[in-house]
Protein backbone atom coordinates (compact mmCIF):
# COMPACT_ATOMS: atom_id res chain seq x y z
CA UNK A 1 0.00 0.00 0.00
CA UNK A 2 1.60 3.23 -0.85
CA UNK A 3 2.22 5.95 1.52
CA UNK A 4 -0.70 8.58 1.61
CA UNK A 5 1.52 11.47 0.02
CA UNK A 6 1.44 9.30 -2.70
CA UNK A 7 -2.30 8.63 -2.58
CA UNK A 8 -2.96 12.30 -3.59
CA UNK A 9 0.01 13.43 -5.82
CA UNK A 10 2.31 14.68 -3.02
CA UNK A 11 5.91 13.95 -2.82
CA UNK A 12 7.54 11.83 0.05
CA UNK A 13 9.26 14.80 1.68
CA UNK A 14 6.14 16.82 1.48
CA UNK A 15 5.76 18.77 4.49
CA UNK A 16 2.80 21.57 5.90
CA UNK A 17 4.51 24.64 7.56
CA UNK A 18 2.44 25.38 10.43
CA UNK A 19 1.33 29.48 10.03
CA UNK A 20 2.42 31.53 12.34
CA UNK A 21 -1.29 32.16 13.46
CA UNK A 22 -2.11 28.38 14.02
CA UNK A 23 1.22 27.83 15.90
CA UNK A 24 -0.23 31.27 18.26
CA UNK A 25 -3.12 29.39 18.22
CA UNK A 26 -1.87 26.29 19.44
CA UNK A 27 -0.05 28.18 22.29
CA UNK A 28 -3.10 29.98 23.56
CA UNK A 29 -5.25 27.17 24.18
CA UNK A 30 -6.69 26.19 27.22
CA UNK A 31 -5.21 22.22 28.30
CA UNK A 32 -8.61 20.90 27.74
CA UNK A 33 -6.92 18.07 25.17
CA UNK A 34 -3.42 16.77 25.71
CA UNK A 35 -2.71 15.31 22.13
CA UNK A 36 -0.29 18.24 20.33
CA UNK A 37 -1.82 17.15 16.92
CA UNK A 38 -5.74 17.48 17.67
CA UNK A 39 -4.87 21.39 19.10
CA UNK A 40 -3.08 22.11 16.15
CA UNK A 41 -6.23 21.07 14.46
CA UNK A 42 -8.61 22.93 17.08
CA UNK A 43 -6.23 25.66 15.92
CA UNK A 44 -6.36 25.71 12.26
CA UNK A 45 -10.10 25.48 12.51
CA UNK A 46 -10.28 28.67 14.33
CA UNK A 47 -7.81 30.50 12.45
CA UNK A 48 -9.31 29.50 9.08
CA UNK A 49 -12.14 29.66 10.42
CA UNK A 50 -13.59 26.36 9.48
CA UNK A 51 -15.72 23.55 11.12
CA UNK A 52 -14.08 20.57 12.39
CA UNK A 53 -15.86 17.37 12.68
CA UNK A 54 -14.62 15.27 15.07
CA UNK A 55 -15.33 12.01 16.49
CA UNK A 56 -13.37 13.24 19.86
CA UNK A 57 -15.86 15.02 21.95
CA UNK A 58 -13.81 16.47 24.29
CA UNK A 59 -12.50 19.39 21.32
CA UNK A 60 -15.81 20.16 20.81
CA UNK A 61 -15.34 22.21 24.45
CA UNK A 62 -13.04 24.67 22.65
CA UNK A 63 -15.37 26.29 20.39
CA UNK A 64 -19.11 25.95 18.46
CA UNK A 65 -16.37 25.22 15.56
CA UNK A 66 -15.28 21.86 16.51
CA UNK A 67 -18.66 19.41 15.84
CA UNK A 68 -18.40 16.07 17.46
CA UNK A 69 -19.63 13.22 15.42
CA UNK A 70 -21.19 9.87 15.47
Amino acid sequence: WPPWPALYGFSEDCKQALSARVAAGVQSLPWLHRVPFNRELVSEALALPARLLTADATLSAYSPLVEPIG
